[in-house]
């Protein structure tokens, strides 16, 4: 009886500690920066159509390659606008992340 109690109890903890587990894993900010990035990329990607923005790259001379970037963007929709963005926007955080995540994590000296 006493037996069938402690395999109830240790269910019961190690649901808890997968609980604990998938929500840490699911609230993390590399998790969040991840699927934003995922949407945005496949928003712009509906939006845009990127091969005739290559053909037109390759297409221009070379002299006027910042005057067709400049007409892409004054030319473009405010949505592929905010796509792009927020999809720049979503690779800059993760680097900074990557970056500053080791920092912020105090290490532990073992003593001998």
């Amino acid at each position: 009886m006493n037996s069938v109690t402690e395999i109830k109890l240790k269910r019961i903890v190690m649901r808890r500690v997968w609980y604990g587990y998938t929500i840490s894993i699911l609230a993390h900010r590399a998790l969040l920066l991840g699927l934003v990035f995922g949407v945005s990329s496949m928003l712009f990607k509906e939006l845009v159509f990127i091969e005739r923005i290559v053909d037109n790259f390759l297409q221009t001379e070379v002299g006027q390659l910042p005057i067709q970037v400049w007409h892409i963007f004054i030319e473009a929709d405010t949505p592929s606008l905010l796509a792009g963005a927020v999809m720049v926007t979503s690779i800059f955080l993760f680097f900074r992340l990557i970056i500053v995540m080791p920092a912020s994590i105090p290490s532990r000296q073992v003593s001998v």
